[in-house]
């Protein structure tokens, strides 16, 4: 008869239990109560500290609340992590926007456009942050491509019969 390791059956049991508060403070933050869904996160995150759900909820959560900095913190921890995943990038974005980082979240969603160049949400976003530097040619270029994307995303739903 085999061993029995108990600690990676407590680690399992942690795994599980910071999912479920995931889970828990992703319902809570569909219904905006972003404190209570902070706190789930951050219990989450006593049990499993790498946890990539509830790092990514809390860097969201917490630009929900306003807290820019500590979101762009998360996203930053984040992108050590994984930097090749666009979606981090994307949220990135968004609290750098909020501070008027407008420029370096152009950046940062160029980052995004070529780890995944065929996501029309991104690009529209990009539209957006160059409208705001004023660069309105490449702009309206950027939101050109986000209605191609999308026009071919939703072709692409038809044939598929999901549309």
């Amino acid at each position: 008869m085999q061993p029995i390791d108990l600690s990676v059956i407590t680690m399992n049991n942690k795994i599980s239990e910071a999912e479920k508060l995931v889970s828990k403070a992703m319902d809570l933050q569909i219904d905006e109560q972003y404190e209570e869904a902070e706190a789930a996160l951050r219990k989450a995150l006593q049990l499993d500290s790498d946890n990539i759900n509830a790092l990514t909820n809390l860097g969201i959560v917490l630009g929900e609340q306003g807290e820019y900095e500590a979101a762009i913190s998360i996203f930053r921890r984040l992108l050590q992590i994984d930097p090749e995943d666009a979606d981090i990038w994307v949220f990135l974005a968004d609290p750098l926007t909020s501070l008027e980082k407008n420029k370096e979240a152009a950046e940062v969603l160029e980052k995004a456009i070529k780890l995944d160049p065929n996501d029309h949400t991104t690009w529209s976003i990009y539209s957006t942050v160059l409208s705001f530097l004023g660069r309105e040619d490449e702009a309206a270029e950027a939101e050109s491509k986000a209605e191609e994307l999308a026009e071919a995303h939703d072709d692409d739903l038809r044939r598929r019969g999901f549309l």
